[in-house]
């Protein structure tokens, strides 16, 4: 399959979930955007007493309204114990916030010592 066809493919099913959820938009509009906050850049901040979160920027993505988001984390030691990483917070057009658990030890030093950071994925539209 050329690149052309399956951009064009991804765009027409971004179309049809959209309308199935009630959000009517142009597929020439339709856009994927993905990042990561960074393995090294990613701010973290405490969270009560058991966890941590970050806000996720995606302005850049030019959506004109929120987005269907998901999430992962990546990291090199000690992500796989925890809860919250596919958890969408707070989304709208400019972006999200995830909030992670996993017990008394998860602290931003902890999640900074290992390089945690949030890989995402966003669908939406930008006309």
């Amino acid at each position: 399959m050329t690149m052309k066809l399956l951009l064009f493919a991804i765009v027409m099913h971004i179309s049809q979930c959209d309308l199935k959820l009630g959000t009517v938009g142009l597929a020439p509009c339709a856009r994927v955007c993905s990042g990561s906050t960074g393995r090294d850049t990613t701010v973290w901040q405490d969270h009560k007493d058991n966890g941590i979160f970050t806000k996720v920027d995606i302005s850049h993505c030019g959506f004109t309204d929120t987005p269907t988001v998901v999430t992962s984390l990546e990291g090199r030691a000690s992500h796989w114990m925890v809860t919250g990483t596919s958890s969408v917070y707070n989304a709208s057009k400019g972006g999200f916030t995830v909030f992670i658990n996993g017990g008394r030890g998860t602290r931003r030093s902890k999640a900074e010592e290992n390089s945690w950071n949030v890989n995402y994925v966003a669908t939406g539209y930008t006309c």
